[in-house]
């Protein structure tokens, strides 16, 4: 299997969609209550925390990383899965209000009894840090711009921040055509996650390059 590719026998099996509201994720160890909202099926907060899991249950070096956390519902899920990084602006941008979410996502997290280590400013700026310091990650979750030359920075310095044997996330590959072009020519092989509903592609980071 060429680096960068994913066999899917790899991949969570058992996650299925759910008909319940998108905070009321059945599977977690800890329930995600109605009051913590944002844009991702249950099934796929489910698929983050199972992923996670499943990378530390065979050793894959890192902790966690999520780039875009907006009021905090992906985070929530991650978090329950072990030591979570959390990159976001709370700036707007892409139709959102300035500075809207920090107070929902900071409150998100008190909520669940989570304590990621948060980093404010532009991901370009902050993956770009990480990588210097040395940081490694088995799961990196990317749900920032949506604008394609965001998303290629965004994808590229995820790749680089990824352990071996890891897995690089990409949320809204489904309905946003420049996320959906970043991550196809990125050269990562992602693929798009099960089942037809989910919007999240995945990429499997088999080998460092030569």
């Amino acid at each position: 299997m060429k680096p960068g590719s994913v066999d899917r026998s790899e991949l969570p099996r058992n996650v299925t969609p759910v008909s319940l509201p998108a905070t009321e994720v059945a599977g977690l160890p800890k329930r995600i209550p109605k009051s913590i909202v944002g844009w991702m099926y249950p099934f796929e907060l489910l698929y983050l925390y199972q992923i996670a899991k499943m990378l530390a249950e065979r050793g894959v070096e890192g902790d966690l990383l999520e780039v875009g956390s907006y009021k905090g519902l992906s985070a929530s899920a991650l978090g329950q899965a072990g030591k979570l990084t959390c990159v976001d602006t709370f700036d707007g941008g892409e139709g959102i209000v300035p500075g809207f979410g920090r107070a929902e996502f900071d409150q998100a997290m008190r909520t669940m009894d989570l304590h990621p280590r948060v980093l404010v400013g532009p991901s370009a700026d902050i993956l770009g840090n990480l990588v210097v310091w040395g940081e490694r990650f088995r799961l990196v979750f990317v749900d920032a711009s949506h604008e394609y030359a965001n998303v290629k920075i965004d994808l590229a310095l995820s790749w680089t921040l990824l352990s071996p044997g890891g897995f690089l996330v990409a949320d809204d590959y489904v309905g946003f055509p420049d996320v959906t072009a970043a991550c196809d020519e990125s050269g990562y092989g992602f693929v798009k996650v099960e089942p037809r509903l989910s919007k999240m592609a995945v990429a499997h980071k088999t080998e460092e390059p030569i």
